[in-house]
């Protein structure tokens, strides 16, 4: 046993470890593709740290969140970013947590629907909300009575959310300031088009996160964790922004 926990905490060594298949989605300021293509943003920043910190060799994909949610289900040595720490999501990966805090995600309409005033979450069940399958924001609305055959129009990507709010095919989005900023100016329209409608849906702060999948290699797993550990305690000094 003793033989067992001392290679399970060696320090890792060039070669020794298995690549790591990093996965991502579009979600601005955290991670997103800038104008030449490449793949940048706050959590990015903290992924590329904690692998030169690991010294582990890795490939970062980014694509539809529902795509990237199954695959590090299923793939060993696989890593997803930026993603919700919550309760239902716990037992399913290996987290490391949290890269960032963040109040969540709020609701927003185009400002020409003057008839579509919220003063709860409960009064959105009258309208057809655009979301992602697998996203937080569908779990969390499904948990508080929200319905797919009701008032949930599933999409594959928030992009298209935002095209189906201007095309009137949904009455709400869901989405973070800093986010329906950068798709609005991506698809070269004004931003006061639209307007937050409910600020936040619950007001609680919640942890951004890393999720590994459970059944990565434990050394890799090791690794990850103390390196994670010591760039989270020194990020100011390695220049990792503290807030997006």
């Amino acid at each position: 046993m003793l033989g067992f926990i001392l290679l399970f905490t060696r320090p890792a060594y060039p070669g020794t470890l298995p690549e790591l298949l990093i996965y991502t989605e579009i979600w601005p300021p955290f991670n997103y593709l800038d104008d030449n293509g490449n793949i940048v943003g706050a959590a990015t920043d903290v992924v590329r740290a904690l692998m030169n910190e690991a010294n582990v060799q890795y490939s970062i994909e980014i694509m539809p969140w529902s795509r990237a949610f199954a695959k590090v289900q299923g793939q060993p040595n696989s890593l997803i970013y930026s993603i919700y720490y919550t309760n239902e999501r716990a037992p399913l990966f290996h987290w490391l947590c949290p890269m960032f805090h963040s109040k969540g995600v709020g609701l927003f309409k185009l400002r020409s629907r003057k008839d579509l005033q919220l003063v709860s979450l409960d009064d959105a069940k009258s309208y057809l909300i655009g979301t992602i399958r697998g996203g937080f924001s569908r779990e969390y609305l499904i948990a508080q009575g929200f319905s797919e055959q009701t008032n949930l129009l599933i999409s594959s990507d928030e992009e298209a959310n935002v095209r189906q709010l201007f095309s009137r095919r949904v009455d709400l989005i869901i989405q973070s300031p800093e986010s329906i900023a950068y798709r609005l100016k991506k698809m070269g329209v004004a931003t006061d088009q639209i307007e937050p409608v409910l600020d936040s849906f619950d007001n609680q702060e919640r942890q951004i996160c890393l999720a590994i999948n459970r059944e990565s290699d434990p050394i890799l797993i090791a690794t990850l964790e103390r390196a994670f550990n010591n760039i989270m305690r020194d990020r100011n000094t390695r220049l990792i922004p503290s807030l997006p």
